[in-house]
């Protein structure tokens, strides 16, 4: 019988910010774009109807927000 749950929703018992950060970095460099430790920081804390228009209005309209966040560079330039 389960008597506890605990849920980590705002980063108390880890640290993910600094992984966010990290691997949304990657994942934009695997796709060809350049993001900074910068950028990473600016969408933090948006959601994604504010984080894609951010990150296309500084990358272009052809940054492809939602394949790099889905893990998957397809939408790579060449």
């Amino acid at each position: 019988m389960v008597k506890a749950v605990i849920f980590d929703m705002d980063g108390v018992l880890i640290d993910t910010e600094k992984w966010l950060n990290k691997y949304w970095r990657q994942a934009a460099a695997e796709a060809g774009y350049d993001m900074t430790v910068e950028d990473g920081l600016a969408i933090r804390s948006l959601a994604a109807k504010y984080a894609a228009p951010f990150l296309q209005e500084r990358f272009g309209a052809d940054f492809p927000y939602w394949t790099i966040r889905g893990g998957s560079a397809s939408g790579a330039r060449n």
